[in-house]
């Protein structure tokens, strides 16, 4: 395919100052002190930067900035990196665990990730038990689930580390999977 843009050119006015050089960028770059954009879609993967600098660094995606509510599960748990591991299966095959990707962790003073900005009563809907943490965070979550049937018999399973079958059959069937 091919275009013809003579036409075009006729109203087009030339630009009175040309591309600068790239040395010339550089020394105005590097005399900066905030670099609101940086177009580096060409060579993104090959620009490096310096460990110290990185956390100065912010991806912005496509979709947007990384989502707010995962954020703070993934915080939250980082800690026990070497201690689980997260594995993604479809919300039609882990029905259990599907309400949890949807829901924020409360934005409370307990949490590694609080924002004062975004203070606002939330409750999750889901839990993650840690055996051997007593933190006042964790058991208000855990005190928020004593009012939900299927929560409550699926705390007592995971508690007990049991297989016992009354606690299973209580369990409505989408849970069970």
């Amino acid at each position: 395919m091919v275009g013809d843009f003579r036409a075009l050119y006729t109203f087009t006015v030339p630009d009175r100052y040309p591309i600068p050089k790239i040395q010339i960028s550089l020394t105005q770059i590097s005399q900066a002190v905030y670099i609101t954009t940086m177009d580096t879609l060409k060579g993104f993967h090959q620009n490096v930067v310096i460990p110290r600098e990185r956390k100065y660094l912010r991806i912005i995606l496509p979709c947007g900035a990384p989502n707010r509510n995962m954020l703070r599960w993934q915080i939250a748990i980082q800690e026990y990196g070497g201690n689980m591991t997260i594995v993604h299966k479809d919300g039609n095959i882990h029905k259990n665990a599907d309400g949890l990707s949807r829901w924020p962790l409360p934005n409370n003073i307990d949490n590694p990730a609080y924002i004062p900005e975004e203070a606002f009563p939330q409750i999750p809907i889901q839990e993650i038990s840690v055996p051997d943490l007593n933190t006042t965070f964790f058991e208000e979550v855990r005190n928020s689930y004593t009012q939900d049937k299927n929560c409550s018999s699926l705390c007592q399973l995971l508690t007990k580390d049991c297989k016992d079958n009354s606690l299973i059959h209580a369990l409505d069937e989408i849970w069970i999977e």
